[in-house]
């Protein structure tokens, strides 16, 4: 199996949860914020087969903006604050971060096209 570790910035967008892979700039959007972790594996699933099949390993890894790598990080402060501080009842976040574990196995063949 292949593993692939990657941050994971999430917010809200048009009232859609949004999934941001930060090291590879994909995302995945969903209704809610585990549905836009599922549709961000399946993304970056297919791009780490769109590159094998082109024998391109560069395709993989295009980083997103620095600004979006300051709010993951702005976030993840605010998540081990909250466990610190255990309020009862605090205010959503605007920003929420996770890392992100994709696996694939090496013999999985390309996604077919269409």
């Amino acid at each position: 199996m292949e593993t692939v570790v990657v941050c994971v910035l999430g917010y809200k967008e048009f009232g859609r949860c949004v999934a941001h892979a930060l090291e590879m700039d994909l995302i995945g959007v969903g209704d809610s914020w585990g549905e836009a972790l599922e549709v961000l594996k399946g993304v970056i699933d297919a791009q780490i087969a769109c590159a094998k099949e082109l024998g391109d390993d560069s395709m993989i890894f295009s980083p997103a903006p620095p600004h979006l790598f300051k709010r993951f990080k702005e976030a993840q402060k605010a998540q081990l604050l909250s466990l610190a501080c255990q309020q009862a009842e605090s205010p959503a976040p605007k920003f929420w971060s996770n890392a992100l574990t994709v696996q694939r196995r090496l013999d999985q063949p390309a996604l077919a096209t269409a």
